[in-house]
C-alpha cells in the first residue's frame, strides 16, 4: 500500500505488487509510505521524502537531485520487498 503525502491514508493497494506510478504537480516536500503487509497479516512501513521543484520553463530538466532521489526510492523499496518477503512473494 502506498501513501503518497504522508497524511496516514494510504491512496492506492494491491494484492499482486507494489509497483505503481504517482506524479506530484506541486512543488513541495512529501512523505511518501510504502506499507508491506505479508501473508500472515504482519506488516512493515519505510518512508521517503520527496522534494518536488518545478523548472522555471520547459526547456529545463529536472535537477539530478530529483531524478537520483526517484532512483533511490525505486532500489529501497525494491531491495526492502525482497529481504522482507522474499523473492517469491508475489
Amino acid at each position: 500500500e502506498w501513501d503518497f503525502n504522508g497524511d496516514g491514508i494510504f491512496e492506492w493497494s494491491s494484492e499482486d505488487n507494489g509497483f505503481n506510478t504517482f506524479i506530484y504537480n506541486i512543488e513541495g516536500e512529501y512523505t511518501a509510505v510504502l506499507r508491506v503487509t505479508d501473508e500472515d497479516g504482519l506488516t512493515s512501513n519505510n518512508s521517503r521524502v520527496i522534494i518536488v521543484k518545478i523548472p522555471d520553463s520547459e526547456d529545463e530538466l529536472p535537477g539530478f537531485n530529483l531524478v537520483s532521489g526517484m532512483v533511490a526510492l525505486v532500489v529501497v523499496v525494491a531491495t526492502f520487498r525482497y529481504r522482507r518477503c522474499g523473492p517469491t512473494f508475489p
